[in-house]
């Protein structure tokens, strides 16, 4: 099933420390929102990269930290 949810290829399983995925998005860029005028193309890379313990209220837990970096390909710019 095809979607355009921008964050569809967030969690690429199965999962291991090292892995390294992609995807292209197609959204508004923030300032262009509300007009929805034209949408922007976005590169995103996934990484893996480990599997941390979090602590919290309820408990103490494992869980995979992921690099994920999203980029603007017109702009230029990411985060």
């Amino acid at each position: 099933m095809e979607s355009d949810d921008p964050r569809r290829k967030l969690l690429n399983f199965p999962f291991y420390v090292g892995k390294k995925w992609k995807d292209i998005t197609y959204n508004y860029p923030f300032g262009d929102m509300m007009k929805k005028t034209r949408k922007a193309t976005y590169d995103e890379d996934f990484k893996l990269e480990g599997v941390e313990e979090v602590v919290t209220a309820t408990g103490t837990f494992k869980a995979y930290k992921i690099y994920f970096e999203h980029t603007n390909r017109k702009a230029g710019q990411s985060g």
